[in-house]
């Protein structure tokens, strides 16, 4: 296992167990959001665009989550050299720990995790489909607006590259900065 990987666990369950934070033990996030993808190369052909994601997450402790969720980040473009059409999807599916600290209407918070990133790529080149492991960051603030509702800002970044096959498929970062809203619903 990474140092990094390690000492985000580590500053995760001290946050975890720092003391009681406003929650339900079950929730449920609809997120909206804009990435904008790592890579230079990848923003030249496609941008930014916006991106969609549901969450679950279950309480573990009164500060700490476990959370899985998934993505959705589709986008038309065109080829650097030739300005063919080129089309991405990347489907992000991610699960790991949140943090959060205890306030009356605001609550800050930190999250790590991992993805399997699923991708496809379709051009007048070929299509190159597959999957690859990443992992990625979120930092957010939490406003209560009921009991049982959240509206929640956060920032993210994420990262998986998948390898190169062969002249016509390079290699690629799929992941990239994110930043939205999303609206949490606890049960």
């Amino acid at each position: 296992m990474s140092k990094r990987l390690i000492a985000a666990i580590s500053v995760l369950t001290v946050l975890g167990l720092a003391g009681p934070a406003w929650s339900s033990s079950i929730s449920l996030e609809l997120r909206a959001g804009y990435h904008v993808p790592a890579s230079a190369a990848f923003r030249d052909v496609y941008k930014g665009g916006p991106a969609f994601a549901g969450q679950l997450e279950v309480r573990l402790t009164k500060t700490l989550s476990l959370w899985a969720g998934a993505e959705y980040f589709g986008k038309t473009g065109k080829l650097t050299f030739t300005g063919e059409e080129t089309k991405i999807r990347i489907i992000p599916l991610t699960a790991g720990l949140k943090a959060q600290l205890d306030s009356k209407s605001l609550c800050p918070y930190l999250a790590a995790g991992a993805g399997y990133f699923l991708y496809k790529e379709e051009n007048i080149i070929g299509t190159a489909d597959g999957s690859v492991f990443g992992f990625l960051g979120q930092a957010g603030l939490l406003f209560k607006a009921t009991k049982f509702l959240y509206l929640d800002l956060y920032a993210r970044y994420s990262a998986g590259r998948t390898k190169a096959a062969g002249p016509a498929i390079l290699a690629a970062e799929l992941g990239g900065f994110q930043g939205g809203l999303g609206l949490i619903i606890g049960f």
